[in-house]
């Protein structure tokens, strides 16, 4: 061949390529491009997913989360997924929203257990909650992930790892009414926990006051005296008083009333100096002051009784910028105690001693212009009231501790009933964070008066 034409055939080799059609050029994405220009052929596990030739075979059919074995199919798309993944083009479920569970392993509804609530799935897949065992009276169910048995009345399923209801919730001491309610020392007894009596020789108890670890109480004998409720040891803050009634005690002071000189006292906790009358010793607008409450600017009491001509009141001291006795309210009906919540509400007990009943209201501060709001009724005589964060409680004359929830109409409920026919009443009451404390006795009676502590429901 001479040189010319193989000249040519090499020229004529270099230009096929970029005439005419090609079938090669790689896009470095396993995709190789068809006749035309229109169409792409992918390599296995690759795909073109968004219909757009110039990123190729753009889509990883194997990896792919939004296009897991095929173009479109989502791992997102079942109920309740958190987050999934896919591998080998199969979705897996990695992570479901709270409480749910991928139960039967299928991608294709997600996440579709409901494990805080499904009997044979509760807390876990797979995890059947078991109906059998002693006490046990019906199915079981699922509660907040947890297996809950129907139990026999007075029993409870108390240990997770004993079967069936094995708790004897009307005696056991450490489950008293319900699963883990503890009465310490005082004991279960039909399903209620029994108060334990931490001074038996309390004099003539009237109302009670707590200071941290210190329990106050009027001795209507003439003395102020406490209780160490750790300890239990006792002793006379101040003595020689004339009646003292009711009491509230500050971070320096204990206040108290006196019945029948009609004053309002104080004195040091510590037992130094000496007392002060801060209104009275003849108020003349103040009879028979009884019930205590201190919030660090108002001390509030109340009257039983009532002036000539008028009725009887709501009074309350206040020492700073001067110290004032002032009347707050009136009204036709006695009072026995008042309470301050920490958010600027108030408690009474108010005694009706024609129909022999009594009523728990509450209202705000400041009072002059308050509108009372009765919470609830009771034809048990209300004495004495105290408050903690979420309920009202009350003792009654006629030996009953009862309460009912802040800010509610009625609702109430009774805690526990005295039984002694030496201690028919329940006097003063005083709360910490669990326990009740109160006061039990005749009312003037020969039988010294006793103070107990009642674990709290």
């Amino acid at each position: 061949m001479s040189f010319e034409k193989r000249a040519s055939l090499i020229i004529l080799l270099f230009l096929l390529p970029a005439c005419g059609d090609s079938d090669a050029g790689d896009d470095g994405s396993g995709a190789s491009q068809g006749s035309g220009g229109s169409q792409l052929e992918c390599d296995d596990g690759w795909a073109d997913c968004n219909g757009d030739a110039a990123d190729g075979c753009e889509a990883s059919l194997q990896i792919s989360s939004e296009h897991c074995g095929a173009c479109g199919a989502s791992c997102h798309g079942g109920p309740h997924v958190g987050s999934a993944m896919c591998a080998e083009g199969v979705c897996v479920m990695v992570g479901c929203e709270p409480g749910w569970e991928d139960c039967n392993l299928s991608p294709d509804d997600g996440c579709e257990t409901d494990v805080s609530s499904d009997a044979d799935n509760c807390g876990a897949c797979g995890n059947v909650c078991a109906s059998d065992g002693p006490q046990v009276a019906g199915a079981a169910s699922c509660t907040d992930n947890a297996c809950v048995l129907s139990c026999a009345t007075g029993f409870g399923d108390c240990d997770p790892e004993a079967a069936g209801c094995e708790t004897d919730l009307g005696s056991t001491d450490e489950s008293c009414g319900v699963c883990g309610y503890d009465c310490g020392p005082g004991g279960c007894d039909a399903g209620a926990c029994a108060p334990v009596a931490i001074v038996t020789s309390a004099g003539e108890p009237f109302d009670l006051a707590l200071a941290g670890d210190e329990l106050y109480w009027a001795d209507t004998s003439g003395s102020i005296r406490r209780v160490d409720v750790g300890s239990l040891a006792t002793d006379v803050v101040w003595s020689g008083e004339v009646s003292p009634a009711s009491l509230a005690v500050s971070d320096d002071w204990i206040f108290w009333s006196t019945w029948s000189q009609n004053a309002i006292r104080r004195g040091k906790r510590d037992g130094s100096g000496g007392p002060q009358t801060l209104c009275g010793p003849s108020m003349a607008d103040s009879v028979n002051p009884m019930g205590l409450a201190f919030d660090g600017q108002f001390l509030l009491w109340v009257d039983f009784g009532a002036p000539a001509g008028g009725m009887p009141a709501i009074h309350a001291w206040v020492e700073s910028p001067s110290p004032l006795c002032i009347k707050l309210h009136e009204d036709v009906v006695p009072f026995t105690d008042v309470a301050l919540t920490p958010f600027g509400d108030w408690y009474w007990t108010q005694v009706d001693p024609v129909a022999v009943s009594g009523t728990i209201k509450n209202g705000p501060l400041p009072v002059p212009s308050y509108v009372a709001e009765t919470t609830t009724s009771d034809p048990d005589v209300p004495a004495f009231v105290a408050l903690d964060p979420t309920h009202v409680y009350w003792t009654t004359l006629n030996g009953k501790l009862k309460r009912a929830p802040l800010g509610e109409t009625g609702n109430s409920e009774t805690i526990y009933q005295t039984s002694s026919a030496n201690e028919p009443s329940a006097l003063g009451i005083a709360l910490d964070s669990k326990y009740i404390y109160f006061a039990a006795d005749t009312l003037g009676g020969p039988v010294q008066g006793t103070i107990y502590r009642l674990r709290k429901p």
